[in-house]
Order: C-alpha cells, then sequence, then structure tokens
C-alpha cells in the first residue's frame, strides 16, 4: 500500500507575524523612499521659493527679459567646493550675468583694464558683496569700480573677494593667502558686520564660521539619525510645514548646540563680537604696514538699522527671531566704537535712513540698484582718506549709473 504524502507543516503563529512585520516593514520603506523622491522632485522644481526672492529683489521686473535667465544662472552658480583654511568657495561658473573663475572668484566689470600702471583694490566680504540678485556689472565692487574710475586720475582695478557666509576671520586668511602668493593689492576694503553677528549668535561664541557645528560632525562622525535629518527633503518639508502652522516665525536659536537661546547674556556676546571684529581689524592693518598696502573697514547696513522701514521690510522683520533681531540691535549699537581703534572705518549703517522706499530683500541684502549708492559712499571714503586714489575735482559724488544705464 503506497503512503501519502506528508501534508506541509501549517505555519506558526510566529511565523506569520514575522512575515507579516517583515511585510509591513517593506512596505513602510518603499512609502517613505517613494515620498522621499517625490519631495526631491518638487523641492528641485517648485518654482514658489525663488519666484519670492525674485519678487522682493526684483519688484516689477521680475518678468523681465534677463531675470528668468539669471535666476537659472544664480541656482546653477551656487556650488561650493572645499578650500584649505577659509572652507568653501564657489566652483568656476560662466554666464551671461555670473562669472566665476577657477580660484572662486567672481568678475568684476572693471571699466578701466588695469595695467602695469594700475591701482589695484581687493573688496573683502560675504555675500553682500559676492552680489546675490544681482548681475556681475552692478555688484558693489563693479559699481565702486565704475566711481573710482570716473574720478581717479590713475585707474583702478577692483577685485571681489566677497563669498556667501564669510565671516571676517575667513576674510583675513583669505588676504594672507593672496598675499603669500605674491598676489598684494594698494588698498583693501573690508565690507562685513552681519555674518559675524549672525556668527556669534549662532555658535554662542564670536570669530567662528557659520554653521561650525556641519564641521564638528563631520570630523567626529555623524551618527545616522542626524545624517538621515539632514540630508532628507521629505522630514525637511515637514519642517517647514510645521514651522507655518506654529507661530509663523523662523528661529535660528534651535539649529546649532551653542546658539545663544534664552537667557544668554547677549549684551556680553555683542562686546565679544565687536572685539574679535577689531582684532582680525588690527591684523589686515599690521599686514598693510608690512606689503605696504592702505586698510579701509566698512560696518555694513542692516535691515534693522533701517530707520524707516517700507511695508515689506516691516513685514521681514516681524518674522524674524526675536532673539536674533535683538542681539542685531546690540552689536550695532556699539559698533562705530571701532572706529576709535582703527585708521580707517567708515559706519555705513545709518546709509538708508531718510528712506521710504524697499531697500532690503531681507535682513542684509539690497536690491540691485542701491549697489551703486554703496560704492558711491566707498568712494567718497577713499577720496578723503587713501593716501592713493587721487581725487578727481571737488566733492561731488562720483556717478555709477542707475540700474538701466548700463547693458542688460
Amino acid at each position: 500500500m503506497r503512503e501519502s504524502p506528508a501534508a506541509s507543516p501549517r505555519p506558526s503563529g510566529l511565523t506569520t507575524r514575522l512575515k507579516d512585520a517583515a511585510l509591513f516593514v517593506c512596505l513602510t520603506a518603499l512609502l517613505l523612499g517613494t515620498l522621499e523622491i517625490l519631495a526631491r522632485v518638487y523641492y528641485h522644481l517648485r518654482p514658489e521659493r525663488e519666484d519670492a526672492a525674485a519678487e522682493r529683489a526684483f519688484g516689477s521686473r521680475k518678468d523681465s527679459a534677463w531675470t528668468g535667465e539669471y535666476m537659472r544662472e544664480f541656482a546653477e552658480s551656487g556650488k561650493m567646493s572645499w578650500h584649505p583654511y577659509v572652507y568653501w568657495r564657489r566652483d568656476a561658473f560662466a554666464g551671461k550675468y555670473i562669472n566665476v573663475d577657477s580660484s572662486g572668484v567672481r568678475r568684476t566689470v572693471n571699466t578701466r583694464p588695469g595695467g602695469h600702471d594700475s591701482l589695484r583694490l581687493f573688496v573683502f566680504g560675504g555675500s553682500a558683496v559676492w552680489g546675490p540678485w544681482i548681475r556681475d556689472a552692478q555688484t558693489i565692487p563693479s559699481c565702486l569700480s565704475r566711481a573710482l574710475n570716473d574720478g581717479a586720475h590713475r585707474r583702478v582695478e577692483v577685485t571681489n573677494f566677497g563669498e556667501s557666509g564669510f565671516v571676517s576671520t575667513q576674510e583675513v586668511i583669505q588676504l594672507m593667502l593672496e598675499l603669500r602668493k605674491g598676489n598684494v593689492p594698494d588698498e583693501v576694503v573690508f565690507y562685513d558686520g552681519v555674518n559675524d553677528v549672525f556668527s556669534a549668535f549662532q555658535n554662542g561664541e564670536p570669530g567662528i564660521p557659520l554653521n561650525e557645528s556641519n564641521r564638528v560632525r563631520s570630523f567626529q562622525g555623524e551618527p545616522l539619525s542626524e545624517w538621515v535629518t539632514s540630508h532628507s527633503e521629505l522630514l525637511t518639508g515637514l519642517t517647514r510645514l510645521r514651522a507655518k502652522l506654529s507661530a509663523g516665525r523662523p528661529s535660528i536659536t534651535a539649529a546649532p548646540s551653542g546658539a545663544a537661546g534664552p537667557g544668554a547674556d547677549l549684551e556680553q556676546l555683542a562686546e565679544r563680537t565687536l572685539r574679535v571684529y577689531e582684532e582680525n581689524a588690527r591684523m589686515v592693518e599690521a599686514l598693510g604696514r608690512e606689503y605696504g598696502f592702505e586698510t579701509f573697514f566698512i560696518w555694513q547696513p542692516a535691515l534693522f538699522s533701517k530707520e524707516r522701514l517700507s511695508p515689506a521690510e516691516a513685514s521681514y522683520r516681524e518674522s524674524f527671531d526675536a532673539g536674533l533681531a535683538q542681539f542685531f540691535r546690540s552689536v550695532y549699537a556699539i559698533a562705530p566704537r571701532a572706529g576709535a581703534h582703527l585708521a580707517h572705518f567708515a559706519d555705513f549703517q545709518g546709509i538708508f535712513n531718510g528712506r521710504d522706499e524697499t531697500v532690503f530683500i531681507d535682513y542684509c541684502h539690497v536690491k540691485e540698484q542701491w549697489d551703486a549708492l554703496i560704492a558711491d559712499a566707498i568712494c567718497q571714503t577713499l577720496y578723503r582718506s587713501s593716501a592713493r586714489v587721487t581725487k578727481g575735482g571737488g566733492d561731488r559724488v562720483a556717478h555709477t549709473g542707475g540700474i538701466d544705464d548700463y547693458p542688460q
């Protein structure tokens, strides 16, 4: 008699639960992966953020023939690479409105090409000098070149060493690197204030580059949970949504572990912030004496230093983190004291007082047309104090041209 085949054993309850759990995990991972891909596509393609920035920066000119092309170039030119000592600079980029060389230096439009007899002027600063939402020909260094070459007997060649996020310490190091390779200027202008203040508040300590906590994590090894949090567009989007659903006020105090949060002695931190700035400036002056160049330090304007705000500016300031706004005011209130310790110091924080129109598109960047006014003020500072810049007649304000006076 032939035996019947043995019946297949029925899976146990534990095996069934394990299979169900594995299926659930796989489906959850698939769902999260799909949502992450969709979030990355959405945040890569969505125009709202760029349109909002363009609206503030260009106003009625947002839809003109050149702004769309500029926004594309601006997005593509934002890639940074690691640079020793200064941490980062932009990669080389060639466009119609934005050009960056292989050293990460943005193009300055010099109206009188330099020669062996030209006065060489370096301009250092953060993004306000580099010029986001501003064309090559309209950055502060380009406007300064027009102003100086319009009034000076000697040709002036200006170089834009500005870089987004740079604090004054990074700029001093950048200058040292240029000197080390024999690239010695005749005049140096430092246009600073905002990033030194922002970084001190963010890190809870002055004299440190922005987002230093990122470098600390990279050196020590970033936990998987933090890596996922910092690299996930899905989680980033959920964080943005939570912020919108809450008070609607952007907060910077919660991000870096060393930030000057509630209870911090902001007055003491403000004093130390100004002292770091002054010591950096004194080091530059010492380098100037050794290498034979003149040094000028400009304290830049910010939204918090403008007396009368337009409705758009008032709205933006209302949305700003209250603690950081208070800290800005604390440092800006004592910033003029730096003039007592430096040979050439100019406080520009009130340069836009008396103007009711919208100047600032955020807390520190101005619309393109206002760079010309800043450059004129720097030009006059050099006319008054520089031993090398020859005045071009009288105390007139050099004309750098309006926003429509130059090729687009």
